[in-house]
């Protein structure tokens, strides 16, 4: 593992830079998401190919990013549960950390009715707790959920990279490295794993990353980290119509043991 990513990070150095302040004019809050899941040997082959359209995020010279999420939930986890049973308009709700620049946001992602995701976010200090009265505020704006019944879920860190398309209003993240905890003291990692994501403003039909995988003969596959980890860490919690995600990662996994 430590030699693909040797290979997968010298493949990122290569990558014409684009900053922060020229990124930001593709903030992409309401948007299309197309996702991805595959084996992290499969990518530096595709991420050779991506070279060609396609910038990287570089703040302070860091290309590879890390991340860490707290995910809130009812008692009852009825955010999980309305993605569960596949509820058209359904919530997320999250403090984001990115741990390189100490950069706090609390964030709600809503999907809508014409599967559409709109995120929403407010900026937050390091020590800031979680719902203090300007986040209380916020929240109650954006979703139907009141900051009394909420509690953390799950906490996830990865790290990524941003990439930025040269043309389109696109941008690409892809995330490897995961793992979860929660607070009962579970983990898991998950170092064979990697989710790619697609951000546009309109279909992602001609998205060049879109080609590059079909080339490559990886199709799309939706997973959230937020409900795999809630599995991974609660097997006993209800989850069938999950299994085919369960299936996905496992055969995930034996491409890694395959290949490694």
């Amino acid at each position: 593992m430590k030699d693909k990513l040797s290979i997968i990070n010298d493949l990122v150095s290569r990558f014409e830079p684009i900053t922060l302040a020229e990124m930001d004019k593709v903030m992409l809050m309401n948007r299309t998401d197309t996702k991805f899941a595959f084996n992290i040997n499969k990518f530096p082959v595709i991420l050779e190919e991506l070279k060609e359209f396609y910038r990287i995020l570089e703040i302070d010279n860091v290309r590879n990013f890390r991340y860490q999420s707290v995910y809130f939930d009812t008692q009852d986890k009825q955010m999980f549960h309305d993605h569960r049973v596949g509820r058209s308009i359904r919530f997320k709700i999250r403090r984001r950390e990115y741990l390189d620049s100490g950069l706090n946001f609390m964030e709600v992602k809503q999907k809508n009715a014409q599967g559409r995701t709109i995120k929403k976010r407010i900026k937050k200090k390091k020590h800031d707790h979680h719902f203090n009265d300007e986040t209380v505020t916020f929240l109650r704006k954006v979703c139907p959920y009141e900051h009394g019944i909420l509690q953390p879920a799950l906490v996830n860190t990865f790290n990524r990279l941003t990439l930025v398309h040269r043309e389109d209003a696109e941008r690409l993240t892809i995330d490897i490295g995961l793992s979860f905890n929660d607070n009962n003291g579970n983990s898991c990692e998950l170092p064979f794993l990697l989710i790619a994501e697609v951000k546009r403003v309109g279909s992602a039909c001609s998205s060049s990353f879109l080609k590059i995988m079909r080339k490559n003969g990886i199709r799309q596959s939706s997973m959230s980290k937020y409900c795999m980890g809630t599995i991974l860490l609660d097997p006993e919690i209800k989850h069938n119509t999950f299994k085919p995600k369960l299936n996905h990662l496992k055969r995930i996994k034996n491409d890694f043991s395959r290949n490694s």
